[in-house]
C-alpha cells in the first residue's frame, strides 16, 4: 500500500519503515542486513514518539543517538547508517522533504581504523587454557587456528557447516549467504590446521550440521564466542577478542611480505582502503629496517664508531 504525503505528519514511524522493510525485502538484500535494519528500527520506535512529524523526529533523533554508549564507533555507526539509508529513502517516496540527520548536522563517528592485533605469545598463552581433553575445548582451539590461520569473521565462522570443509582440498567455503559481502570466498587452510580440524570432526558427532556447534549443538552465536574468548583470556591473563584473530591474520600476512591484494581477496573485503589499513608500518619495523638499510652502512661498517 503506497504512504501518501498528505498525510506525512499523521504517519507513525514504525509504519514507514516496516513499508521500507518490504521494499528492501523486494531487493532481496541478505537476511542479517534485513534483521539489522528491523533491530534499528524496533529500538528507535520504542525509544521515541514514533512519528514522522518532522519536529518531534528531529527531536528524537538527537536524544537516541546521546543515548548510544560511547564504545566504538561502529556502536553508534551502524544505527546512524540503517536510518540515513530509510530517510534518503522517504525523500524518494515523497514522505520527507529532506534527510533528517543531514539536516540536523549529524555525522557518522570517525573510525581511525586502529588495528590491535593479538601478540604471537598471547594466543600461544589463550591456545594452552584450551583443555583438549573435553569437546568444548577442543572446539575452542581449533576454531582459534583457523580464525587466525583464515582471518574469517566471526559472523563466518559461527555459520559454517560440515558441507563448507573440503578435506581433500584444505579449504573452507564461506558462501554466500554467510559472508558479509554475499561474495563467495574460499578461505585455504594450512596443514597444521588441516590436522587440528580433522582431528575435531573426528570427535564431533556427524549429525550436528554446524562445524563449531553450541553446548546446545544449535548454532554457535557471536555472543558466546565472545564468552568464551573472555573465559580463556581471565584464565590466560592475556586480552585477545574474536575480531582480533582476523586483524592478527591481516597483520602477519603483511609483515610476512604476503601481497595486499591477495589479502583483500582472503579477508572477503569488498574495497582495497579496508585492506590498506593492514599496510601501516609499525615502529618495530621501522626501527629494524633503517638498522639493516640505511646508507651509513656502507661508509661506516669497517669503522668503529
Amino acid at each position: 500500500m503506497r504512504i501518501k504525503t498528505t498525510v506525512t505528519e499523521t504517519l507513525a514511524f514504525s509504519d514507514v519503515a516496516m513499508e521500507f522493510i518490504n521494499f528492501k525485502m523486494a531487493e532481496q538484500i541478505s537476511p542479517r542486513t534485513l534483521n539489522d535494519y528491523m533491530k534499528t528500527f524496533k529500538k528507535f520506535s520504542d525509544f521515541g514518539c514514533n512519528t514522522m512529524e518532522l519536529e518531534i523526529l528531529n527531536n528524537d533523533l538527537v536524544e537516541f543517538f546521546k543515548s548510544i554508549p560511547d564504545t566504538s564507533p561502529a556502536v553508534y555507526n551502524r544505527p546512524f547508517s540503517n536510518l540515513s539509508s530509510f530517510f534518503n529513502w522517504c525523500v524518494k517516496q515523497d514522505i520527507l522533504e529532506c534527510n533528517p540527520l543531514s539536516k540536523l548536522g549529524l555525522h557518522k563517528k570517525r573510525d581511525d581504523g586502529n588495528i590491535h592485533a593479538a601478540s604471537i605469545d598471547d594466543i600461544k598463552a589463550l591456545l594452552d587454557t584450551c583443555d583438549r581433553k573435553t569437546f568444548t575445548g577442543l572446539r575452542n582451539y581449533t576454531m582459534i587456528l583457523l580464525m587466525l590461520d583464515t582471518g574469517i569473521r566471526t559472523s563466518e565462522i559461527t555459520r559454517l557447516v560440515n558441507s563448507d570443509y573440503d578435506a581433500a582440498a584444505g579449504t573452507i567455503i564461506v558462501t554466500k549467504d554467510k559472508a558479509k559481502t554475499r561474495r563467495e570466498r574460499i578461505c585455504y587452510l594450512s596443514d597444521n590446521v588441516i590436522s587440528a580440524l580433522n582431528k575435531y570432526l573426528r570427535i564431533k558427532p556427524a549429525e550436528i550440521e554446524f562445524i563449531f556447534p553450541s553446548r546446545d549443538a544449535n548454532q554457535l552465536s557471536t555472543n558466546e564466542l565472545a564468552r568464551e574468548f573472555r573465559k580463556l583470556s581471565d584464565k590466560a591473563e592475556v586480552k585477545v577478542t574474536p575480531y582480533q584473530l582476523r586483524h592478527s591474520f591481516a597483520t602477519y600476512f603483511i609483515e610476512n611480505g604476503g601481497n595486499v591484494f591477495v589479502l583483500q581477496n582472503l579477508m572477503g573485503h569488498s574495497e582495497i582502503r579496508m585492506t590498506l589499513r593492514y599496510t601501516d608500518i609499525s615502529e618495530n619495523q621501522k626501527k629494524t629496517a633503517h638498522a639493516r638499510n640505511t646508507p651509513t652502512n656502507l661508509l661506516l661498517a669497517h669503522k668503529r664508531l
